[in-house]
Protein backbone atom coordinates (compact mmCIF):
# COMPACT_ATOMS: atom_id res chain seq x y z
CA UNK A 1 0.00 0.00 0.00
CA UNK A 2 1.13 3.58 -0.91
CA UNK A 3 0.81 6.06 2.29
CA UNK A 4 0.75 9.18 3.36
CA UNK A 5 0.27 10.57 7.15
CA UNK A 6 -3.05 13.37 7.04
CA UNK A 7 -5.52 14.70 9.65
CA UNK A 8 -6.95 17.28 7.32
CA UNK A 9 -9.73 15.19 6.23
CA UNK A 10 -10.99 14.19 9.73
CA UNK A 11 -14.18 16.53 10.71
CA UNK A 12 -14.46 15.44 14.64
CA UNK A 13 -16.83 17.45 16.91
CA UNK A 14 -19.68 16.40 19.16
CA UNK A 15 -22.80 16.75 17.28
CA UNK A 16 -26.07 16.84 18.00
CA UNK A 17 -27.77 13.43 19.13
CA UNK A 18 -29.48 12.22 16.11
CA UNK A 19 -33.47 11.71 16.31
CA UNK A 20 -34.31 8.68 16.70
CA UNK A 21 -38.07 8.52 16.42
CA UNK A 22 -39.65 4.93 16.82
CA UNK A 23 -42.71 3.62 14.37
CA UNK A 24 -45.28 4.34 16.90
CA UNK A 25 -44.10 8.03 18.27
CA UNK A 26 -43.23 6.27 21.49
CA UNK A 27 -39.74 5.59 22.86
CA UNK A 28 -38.01 3.49 20.87
CA UNK A 29 -36.11 0.60 22.49
CA UNK A 30 -33.28 1.56 20.06
CA UNK A 31 -29.88 3.27 21.09
CA UNK A 32 -29.27 7.19 20.47
CA UNK A 33 -26.95 7.69 17.82
CA UNK A 34 -24.79 10.69 17.83
CA UNK A 35 -22.59 11.79 14.83
CA UNK A 36 -19.11 12.04 16.23
CA UNK A 37 -16.73 11.72 12.93
CA UNK A 38 -16.74 12.89 9.22
CA UNK A 39 -14.00 11.02 7.40
CA UNK A 40 -13.13 12.24 3.55
CA UNK A 41 -14.99 14.52 0.85
CA UNK A 42 -14.57 14.47 -2.83
CA UNK A 43 -11.65 13.74 -5.05
CA UNK A 44 -9.24 11.77 -6.05
CA UNK A 45 -6.34 12.26 -3.23
CA UNK A 46 -5.92 10.02 -0.09
CA UNK A 47 -8.78 10.51 2.20
CA UNK A 48 -10.82 11.50 -0.90
CA UNK A 49 -13.58 9.42 -2.40
CA UNK A 50 -15.76 9.38 -5.26
CA UNK A 51 -18.79 7.22 -4.25
CA UNK A 52 -17.85 4.92 -1.57
CA UNK A 53 -20.02 2.20 -1.71
CA UNK A 54 -18.49 0.08 1.58
CA UNK A 55 -16.81 -0.03 5.04
CA UNK A 56 -15.37 -2.44 7.30
CA UNK A 57 -12.98 -2.53 10.62
CA UNK A 58 -10.57 -4.40 11.59
CA UNK A 59 -9.59 -5.60 15.40
CA UNK A 60 -6.82 -2.58 15.68
CA UNK A 61 -9.70 0.29 14.76
CA UNK A 62 -8.37 0.60 11.19
CA UNK A 63 -11.09 1.62 8.66
CA UNK A 64 -11.29 0.21 5.23
CA UNK A 65 -13.27 1.82 2.50
CA UNK A 66 -14.38 1.18 -0.67
CA UNK A 67 -13.95 4.13 -2.82
CA UNK A 68 -15.51 3.05 -5.85
CA UNK A 69 -15.24 5.20 -9.12
CA UNK A 70 -11.51 5.48 -7.88
CA UNK A 71 -10.87 2.09 -8.11
CA UNK A 72 -9.01 1.53 -5.03
CA UNK A 73 -9.52 0.64 -1.53
CA UNK A 74 -8.58 3.28 1.21
CA UNK A 75 -7.46 2.15 4.81
CA UNK A 76 -7.07 5.04 7.14
CA UNK A 77 -5.87 3.84 10.57
CA UNK A 78 -7.04 5.70 14.03
CA UNK A 79 -4.56 7.78 14.43
CA UNK A 80 -4.90 9.15 10.48
CA UNK A 81 -2.80 7.76 8.23
CA UNK A 82 -3.89 6.59 5.49
CA UNK A 83 -2.63 4.55 2.65
CA UNK A 84 -4.23 3.08 -0.56
CA UNK A 85 -4.54 -0.09 -2.52
CA UNK A 86 -5.01 -0.92 -5.91
CA UNK A 87 -5.42 0.81 -8.52
CA UNK A 88 -8.04 0.68 -11.72
CA UNK A 89 -7.27 -2.71 -14.03
CA UNK A 90 -8.36 -6.76 -13.83
CA UNK A 91 -5.52 -7.70 -12.63
CA UNK A 92 -4.54 -9.18 -9.49
CA UNK A 93 -4.37 -6.62 -6.95
CA UNK A 94 -6.17 -4.44 -9.37
CA UNK A 95 -9.82 -2.99 -9.37
CA UNK A 96 -12.60 -2.73 -10.89
CA UNK A 97 -16.03 -0.76 -9.03
CA UNK A 98 -14.85 -2.45 -5.39
CA UNK A 99 -18.52 -2.51 -3.59
CA UNK A 100 -17.34 -4.79 -0.66
CA UNK A 101 -14.77 -4.92 2.08
CA UNK A 102 -14.19 -7.38 4.79
CA UNK A 103 -11.58 -8.17 7.17
CA UNK A 104 -10.74 -11.07 9.24
CA UNK A 105 -9.44 -11.81 12.57
CA UNK A 106 -5.71 -12.52 10.80
CA UNK A 107 -6.10 -8.97 9.39
CA UNK A 108 -6.39 -10.40 5.88
CA UNK A 109 -8.27 -8.46 3.35
CA UNK A 110 -11.11 -9.37 0.95
CA UNK A 111 -12.57 -7.53 -1.79
CA UNK A 112 -15.48 -7.49 -3.85
CA UNK A 113 -15.21 -5.94 -7.35
CA UNK A 114 -19.17 -5.38 -9.14
CA UNK A 115 -16.92 -4.39 -12.47
CA UNK A 116 -14.52 -7.69 -12.36
CA UNK A 117 -17.33 -9.23 -11.00
CA UNK A 118 -14.90 -11.42 -8.14
CA UNK A 119 -13.30 -11.57 -5.52
CA UNK A 120 -9.71 -10.95 -4.19
CA UNK A 121 -8.19 -11.62 -1.29
CA UNK A 122 -4.93 -10.05 0.63
CA UNK A 123 -2.60 -10.22 3.30
CA UNK A 124 -2.12 -8.03 5.66
CA UNK A 125 0.69 -6.01 4.22
CA UNK A 126 -1.68 -5.51 1.00
CA UNK A 127 -0.21 -8.28 -0.81
CA UNK A 128 -2.53 -9.75 -3.59
CA UNK A 129 -3.05 -13.97 -2.76
CA UNK A 130 -5.72 -14.86 -5.50
CA UNK A 131 -9.01 -14.56 -6.75
CA UNK A 132 -12.16 -15.75 -7.47
CA UNK A 133 -15.19 -15.45 -9.28
CA UNK A 134 -15.66 -14.28 -12.74
CA UNK A 135 -18.96 -13.72 -14.30
CA UNK A 136 -21.72 -15.62 -15.03
CA UNK A 137 -24.45 -17.55 -13.55
CA UNK A 138 -22.63 -21.25 -12.83
CA UNK A 139 -22.40 -21.80 -9.10
CA UNK A 140 -19.04 -19.89 -7.73
CA UNK A 141 -19.67 -17.30 -11.01
CA UNK A 142 -20.87 -13.55 -10.20
CA UNK A 143 -22.52 -11.06 -11.98
CA UNK A 144 -22.15 -7.49 -10.94
CA UNK A 145 -21.73 -8.47 -6.74
CA UNK A 146 -22.78 -5.51 -4.80
CA UNK A 147 -22.67 -6.77 -0.66
CA UNK A 148 -20.43 -8.70 1.13
CA UNK A 149 -20.22 -9.95 4.83
CA UNK A 150 -17.78 -12.34 6.85
CA UNK A 151 -19.34 -14.34 9.28
CA UNK A 152 -17.40 -15.84 12.89
CA UNK A 153 -15.58 -18.63 11.20
CA UNK A 154 -14.59 -16.06 8.01
CA UNK A 155 -16.88 -17.67 5.82
CA UNK A 156 -17.89 -14.65 2.83
CA UNK A 157 -21.20 -14.62 2.24
CA UNK A 158 -21.68 -12.39 -1.34
CA UNK A 159 -24.90 -10.36 -2.81
CA UNK A 160 -25.13 -11.65 -6.27
CA UNK A 161 -26.82 -8.79 -7.53
CA UNK A 162 -27.19 -9.59 -11.33
CA UNK A 163 -27.96 -13.36 -10.63
CA UNK A 164 -30.59 -12.37 -8.22
CA UNK A 165 -29.17 -14.88 -5.67
CA UNK A 166 -26.63 -15.15 -2.52
CA UNK A 167 -23.52 -16.95 -2.55
CA UNK A 168 -21.30 -18.23 0.02
CA UNK A 169 -18.10 -18.99 -0.31
CA UNK A 170 -15.02 -20.58 2.12
CA UNK A 171 -12.16 -17.76 2.67
CA UNK A 172 -9.89 -20.23 0.47
CA UNK A 173 -12.74 -19.59 -2.86
CA UNK A 174 -14.02 -22.38 -2.64
CA UNK A 175 -18.03 -22.52 -3.43
CA UNK A 176 -20.15 -23.24 -0.78
CA UNK A 177 -24.13 -22.91 -0.96
CA UNK A 178 -26.55 -20.71 -2.68
CA UNK A 179 -29.54 -19.01 -1.87
CA UNK A 180 -32.19 -18.13 -4.11
CA UNK A 181 -32.82 -18.92 -8.09
CA UNK A 182 -33.22 -22.50 -8.76
CA UNK A 183 -35.66 -24.65 -9.59
CA UNK A 184 -37.16 -24.53 -6.09
CA UNK A 185 -36.60 -20.52 -5.47
CA UNK A 186 -39.46 -19.37 -3.38
CA UNK A 187 -38.05 -16.26 -1.90
CA UNK A 188 -38.15 -14.12 -5.28
CA UNK A 189 -35.08 -11.84 -4.81
CA UNK A 190 -34.81 -9.09 -6.97
CA UNK A 191 -31.64 -7.65 -7.28
CA UNK A 192 -30.41 -7.64 -3.22
CA UNK A 193 -27.41 -5.40 -2.86
CA UNK A 194 -26.10 -6.19 0.57
CA UNK A 195 -25.92 -8.86 3.59
CA UNK A 196 -25.16 -8.83 7.13
CA UNK A 197 -24.96 -12.14 9.57
CA UNK A 198 -25.31 -12.43 13.18
CA UNK A 199 -23.64 -14.28 15.20
CA UNK A 200 -25.82 -17.10 14.97
CA UNK A 201 -25.67 -17.57 11.28
CA UNK A 202 -28.77 -15.86 10.37
CA UNK A 203 -28.70 -13.93 7.18
CA UNK A 204 -30.37 -10.32 6.50
CA UNK A 205 -30.64 -8.86 2.73
CA UNK A 206 -31.18 -6.16 1.83
CA UNK A 207 -33.62 -7.29 -1.08
CA UNK A 208 -33.16 -3.46 -3.21
CA UNK A 209 -35.70 -3.84 -6.16
CA UNK A 210 -38.72 -6.02 -3.83
CA UNK A 211 -37.91 -2.66 -1.17
CA UNK A 212 -37.57 -4.91 1.65
CA UNK A 213 -35.61 -6.75 4.06
CA UNK A 214 -35.37 -10.49 4.53
CA UNK A 215 -34.22 -12.33 7.65
CA UNK A 216 -32.83 -16.32 6.59
CA UNK A 217 -31.98 -19.07 8.53
CA UNK A 218 -28.11 -20.03 8.31
CA UNK A 219 -29.57 -22.73 6.24
CA UNK A 220 -31.49 -20.11 4.22
CA UNK A 221 -34.65 -20.44 5.04
CA UNK A 222 -37.05 -17.89 5.30
CA UNK A 223 -37.76 -16.38 8.75
CA UNK A 224 -39.36 -13.16 8.01
CA UNK A 225 -39.72 -10.60 5.58
CA UNK A 226 -40.69 -6.95 5.75
CA UNK A 227 -43.16 -5.22 3.35
CA UNK A 228 -44.72 -2.45 1.83
CA UNK A 229 -47.68 -2.42 4.64
CA UNK A 230 -45.18 -1.64 7.62
CA UNK A 231 -45.50 1.82 9.28
CA UNK A 232 -43.61 4.99 7.51
CA UNK A 233 -40.41 3.97 9.56
CA UNK A 234 -40.85 0.57 7.89
CA UNK A 235 -41.07 1.71 4.33
CA UNK A 236 -37.92 0.86 2.41
CA UNK A 237 -37.00 2.37 -0.79
CA UNK A 238 -33.94 0.63 -2.81
CA UNK A 239 -32.39 -0.84 0.53
CA UNK A 240 -28.27 -1.36 -0.52
CA UNK A 241 -26.74 -1.42 3.14
CA UNK A 242 -27.19 -3.74 6.40
CA UNK A 243 -25.15 -4.66 9.19
CA UNK A 244 -26.50 -6.12 13.00
CA UNK A 245 -25.18 -4.50 15.92
CA UNK A 246 -23.40 -5.17 19.12
CA UNK A 247 -26.96 -5.67 20.84
CA UNK A 248 -28.17 -7.73 17.87
CA UNK A 249 -30.23 -5.07 16.09
CA UNK A 250 -29.94 -5.08 12.29
CA UNK A 251 -29.54 -1.53 10.27
CA UNK A 252 -30.73 -0.77 7.17
CA UNK A 253 -29.41 1.78 4.45
CA UNK A 254 -32.96 2.96 3.37
CA UNK A 255 -31.18 4.19 0.14
CA UNK A 256 -33.22 6.09 -1.95
CA UNK A 257 -34.77 7.61 1.17
CA UNK A 258 -32.42 9.00 2.60
CA UNK A 259 -31.78 7.10 6.46
CA UNK A 260 -30.71 4.77 8.23
CA UNK A 261 -33.56 2.14 9.16
CA UNK A 262 -33.20 0.02 12.92
CA UNK A 263 -35.05 -2.67 13.63
CA UNK A 264 -34.92 -6.10 16.14
CA UNK A 265 -34.08 -9.29 15.05
CA UNK A 266 -37.77 -10.51 14.69
CA UNK A 267 -38.17 -7.87 12.41
CA UNK A 268 -39.78 -5.22 14.61
CA UNK A 269 -39.14 -1.50 13.21
CA UNK A 270 -37.61 0.29 15.94
CA UNK A 271 -36.32 3.81 14.80
CA UNK A 272 -34.78 5.47 11.59
CA UNK A 273 -31.80 7.86 11.68
CA UNK A 274 -31.44 10.76 10.09
CA UNK A 275 -29.20 13.88 10.22
CA UNK A 276 -31.64 17.10 10.51
CA UNK A 277 -29.41 19.34 12.59
CA UNK A 278 -28.19 22.49 11.81
CA UNK A 279 -24.79 22.81 9.91
CA UNK A 280 -24.78 19.20 8.85
CA UNK A 281 -24.99 17.89 5.21
CA UNK A 282 -27.99 15.20 5.44
CA UNK A 283 -27.67 11.51 4.38
CA UNK A 284 -27.40 11.46 0.57
CA UNK A 285 -27.59 7.63 -0.54
CA UNK A 286 -26.65 5.92 2.22
CA UNK A 287 -25.01 2.31 1.02
CA UNK A 288 -22.27 0.19 2.99
CA UNK A 289 -22.29 0.27 6.91
CA UNK A 290 -20.60 -1.93 9.47
CA UNK A 291 -19.84 -2.18 13.34
CA UNK A 292 -16.40 -1.55 14.47
CA UNK A 293 -14.98 -0.96 18.07
CA UNK A 294 -16.82 -0.19 21.00
CA UNK A 295 -20.28 -0.54 18.94
CA UNK A 296 -19.35 2.20 17.01
CA UNK A 297 -21.24 2.28 13.51
CA UNK A 298 -20.08 3.29 9.96
CA UNK A 299 -21.83 4.22 6.99
CA UNK A 300 -20.86 4.81 3.81
CA UNK A 301 -22.86 7.95 2.67
CA UNK A 302 -22.11 7.42 -0.88
CA UNK A 303 -23.21 10.42 -3.18
CA UNK A 304 -21.86 12.81 -0.13
CA UNK A 305 -18.49 10.82 -0.75
CA UNK A 306 -17.83 10.52 2.64
CA UNK A 307 -17.88 8.34 5.59
CA UNK A 308 -19.56 8.84 8.79
CA UNK A 309 -18.81 7.52 12.25
CA UNK A 310 -21.56 7.24 14.95
CA UNK A 311 -21.72 6.73 18.53
CA UNK A 312 -24.17 4.34 20.39
CA UNK A 313 -25.33 5.21 24.16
Amino acid sequence: MSGSNRFDFLEIGEAPPTPVPSADGESPSSASYRLVEIVGSHGVALGEFNSPAAVAVDASGCLYVADRYNHRVQKISPDGAVSQLGVPGEQGGQFRSPVGVAVDNRFHLFVLEQGNHRLQHFNPSGLFLHAFGRRGQQLGYLNSPCGLAMDRYNNLTVADTGNSRIQQFHSTGKFLSVIGKSGSDTLGLHKPQAVGVDSEGHLYVADSLNNRLVKLSATGALLWSTSGEQSAVGRLDQPSGVAVTARNTVLVSDTANNRLVECDADGNWLAEIRLRSPGLTPLRAPQGLCVGLHGDVFVADSLNHRVLRFKTT
